[in-house]
């Protein structure tokens, strides 16, 4: 993964897409910032790394029949980190939280979508 870093001045100079943003239909692009708690989702990633992290994932820690990541590595990424002491106050820890099974969304693996206590409405084309 070669264009993957936390920060900004570890990757390639021009490498990075800009984001913009549209006050009055005029795009004004919007600087390079930094986030200051970066392992809550900072990492700055193109889409072929992103794209090789999740094959790897998906086949147990292996991309093209190559280990690139310790075999119990996968299991840890995709288990549930929070606690019930410690968790954020948007999220239901249990799949089992009332909502119908029409409102669950789950992805393969056994990898759950945490439900938004806010959702109001059900998540068309997923089960």
């Amino acid at each position: 993964m070669q264009h993957t870093a936390w920060h900004l001045t570890d990757l390639p100079a021009g490498v990075h897409a800009m984001p913009y943003v549209s006050p009055l239909g005029v795009g004004v692009p919007i600087p390079p910032y930094a986030v200051t708690r970066y392992p809550a989702g900072g990492v700055r990633t193109s889409v072929n790394d992103l794209s090789t992290l999740f094959i790897a994932l998906l086949d147990g820690g292996r991309y093209q029949g190559v280990r690139v990541l310790d075999a119990a590595t996968p299991e840890q990424m995709l288990r549930f980190q929070d606690t019930a002491a410690d968790k954020p106050d948007n999220i239901v820890l249990n799949v089992e939280s009332g909502l119908p099974k029409a409102r669950r969304a789950t992805l393969g693996l056994a990898c759950k979508v945490r439900s938004l206590r806010r959702t109001r409405r059900a998540l068309p084309g997923f089960r």
